[in-house]
């Protein structure tokens, strides 16, 4: 698609420790709207940039609120140690820390994924926020992505 076939504008934030994100449509450009709606929570404008997985790590379970919240179900106290924990800081390894302070993952996880995982999360709840809003809107294709980055982070 070309330029001149958006007509909605994201703006992401996806931040270290929170993350949201705004819309406006191309009609209306004074309107931008704030999502203020997640999976467990409403009426705050961030979510925590959070997942929970399965306990091999290889699905998403849970994402924002939810994974800080959700205790799992195959959890007994017995099994503690096999316990999948919430990931959390996980956009830190792309940043310009030396690697030694940068917060632990677990060798199975790989921050790239972790970073896939919750932006493919995000932007379910960004199409389906989408299409509530303006039911003809085609996703992907009229809709225009902008994503924050940090200032204090060097251009290369």
């Amino acid at each position: 698609m070309a330029l001149q076939d958006i007509r909605v504008i994201v703006a992401i934030d996806f931040g270290t420790t929170y993350s949201g994100f705004a819309y406006v449509h191309k009609e209306n450009p004074e309107n931008i709207e704030t999502n203020h709606t997640w999976p467990g929570r409403e009426g705050v404008f961030k979510t925590p940039t959070a997942i929970l997985y399965n306990e091999t790590y290889t699905q998403v379970k849970s994402w924002g609120d939810l994974a800080l919240e959700e205790e799992p179900e195959y959890i007994t106290d017995d099994l503690e140690e096999s316990r999948s924990r919430p990931v959390e800081l996980f956009k830190l390894h792309i940043s310009n820390l030396k690697n030694n302070q940068k917060p632990w993952l677990l060798p199975q996880l790989d921050y790239k994924k972790a970073i896939e995982d919750y932006l493919t999360q995000m932007r379910i709840l960004i199409k389906s926020t989408l299409e509530r809003r303006w039911p003809k809107i085609r996703f992907p294709q009229q809709v225009g992505f902008i994503l924050t980055i940090p200032a204090e982070w060097v251009r290369e």
